[in-house]
């Protein structure tokens, strides 16, 4: 028996499904009450994609050896997969009612509401989960985005604030939200107090987390900040950041306001950092250019020729050492 269970799970291990269920079969004519068998056999029609066969196999475990919150787990998993909302809340009600203590049974309920559109009951399940653990990723992340859809803009920012101040959240998820701010102007423009005073938040609880910058600085120009964003992006640079989109950002900030002994300077520093970037070339020539200082603008664009891949772009570089 042992042999035969152990032989079945490598041929399951090598992907052979259709042998290890032809061996599960046999095994189980001689011991229909053996876990392991009935558990192994529904994870094969599963991936097979059996969804049917498999959630009868569940249901043989169920009604033999009791509730057990994995099976549960795994039976809601693949009525999800197959659509079946309504079972699938069936048994996600039953694995809240068995196991009450477990936050993600409430917030997968959420996640099933709010994909049927009603963020009433998501919102319901989410704030149930919270009650739990206050600090729960997926239950905060989950009501914001309930409340959001609900527009209920008090509650999604007073959500986000919690979402901010979360050190279980990574910050790159953090920065995704701002990423999606910013790409909605609209949204940006009616909510700028709420969105000033998370970020100015987000980045005072995180000052050393460089991932934050680029977006600060994008906030800061979407508000027309000219002077805290140039304020900002020197004090950033002149600690030692090497992030090249801050170096761009400032660059070309100073470009726009003409700042042309600045602009050659931070872009000399980036090229030792970032010495194949040709845009950096590019932009003190032009500096250096404003200034008359034409020999030195020269040099500059024959230092960037060797890193340039485009034939249209060397031939542009070429014409501009000419003029």
């Amino acid at each position: 028996k042992d042999y035969g269970l152990n032989y079945a799970q490598s041929l399951q291990r090598l992907n052979r499904l259709d042998s290890a269920l032809t061996v599960y079969n046999q095994l189980i004519t001689k011991d229909s009450s053996n876990t392991d068998l009935l558990l192994n056999m529904s994870l094969i029609y599963g991936v097979k994609g059996d969804m049917v066969r498999s959630i009868k196999l569940y249901d043989e475990f169920s009604t033999k050896y009791g509730s057990n919150e994995t099976i549960l787990e795994n039976k809601q998993k693949l009525y999800l997969q197959l659509n079946q909302l309504d079972s699938a809340i069936s048994v996600g009600t039953k694995l809240v009612e068995l196991f009450p203590e477990n936050p993600r049974h409430l917030t997968i309920l959420a996640d099933i509401y709010a994909n049927k559109g009603n963020d009433s009951l998501a919102i319901d399940y989410n704030l149930k989960a919270l009650e739990l653990v206050p600090t729960y990723p997926l239950a905060q992340i989950g009501l914001s985005d309930a409340y959001r859809r609900e527009a209920r803009y008090t509650d999604y920012f007073r959500t986000l604030n919690r979402i901010f101040g979360n050190d279980e959240i990574k910050n790159s998820d953090k920065v995704a939200y701002f990423n999606q701010f910013l790409e909605n102007k609209q949204f940006y423009q009616v909510f700028y107090p709420n969105i000033d005073t998370l970020i100015n938040s987000f980045i005072a609880t995180y000052p050393k987390d460089t991932s934050i910058y680029p977006i600060y600085a994008d906030h800061l120009a979407k508000m027309g900040k000219l002077t805290d964003l140039n304020s900002f992006l020197k004090t950033k640079l002149d600690s030692g950041s090497r992030d090249s989109s801050l170096f761009f950002k400032f660059i070309e900030l100073n470009l726009y306001t003409k700042q042309y002994d600045t602009t050659s300077f931070y872009a000399s520093k980036a090229i030792a950092y970032y010495p194949k970037l040709v845009k950096l070339y590019l932009y003190k020539s032009y500096a250096l250019f404003q200034k008359k200082d034409f020999d030195s603008t020269i040099l500059v664009l024959k230092t960037a020729l060797p890193y340039v891949n485009s034939d249209s772009v060397k031939v542009d570089i070429l014409s501009m050492i000419g003029d």
